[in-house]
């Protein structure tokens, strides 16, 4: 990294950060794909922020510090790719499992 300019000393004080708030980003989206309720997205994510500076894998700046964020962000393709984000806006105006739980009950 000395070679574009950014000195060694500084980028291993720097990524910590980064790669914390990017897992942050991810763990919030993927678990509003999930479960679509913001607290729940946002106590999810705290708890995943506390588990993972507990740890120093994060603040070492080592190569398993990008353990959590890439593996989010693998999890929120693989989401993206079964459709979640295709769901209705709430989950309360879902009709078509009511629907379908209509016609089961009905046969």
């Amino acid at each position: 990294m000395a070679n574009i300019g950014m000195y060694p000393l500084l980028l291993s004080k720097v990524l910590p950060s980064v790669l914390g708030i990017v897992a942050s980003l991810y763990c919030f989206r993927v678990c509003m794909q999930i479960f679509p309720v913001p607290v729940a997205a946002f106590a999810s994510t705290l708890l995943l922020n506390q588990a993972v500076w507990m740890n120093d894998d994060l603040a070492s700046a080592s190569p398993r510090a990008f353990v959590s964020p890439l593996f989010l962000a693998f999890f929120t393709t693989f989401c993206d790719g079964l459709g979640y984000l295709q769901r209705s806006p709430s989950p309360l105006k879902d009709y078509s499992i009511r629907h379908w739980h209509f016609s089961v009950c009905r046969s």
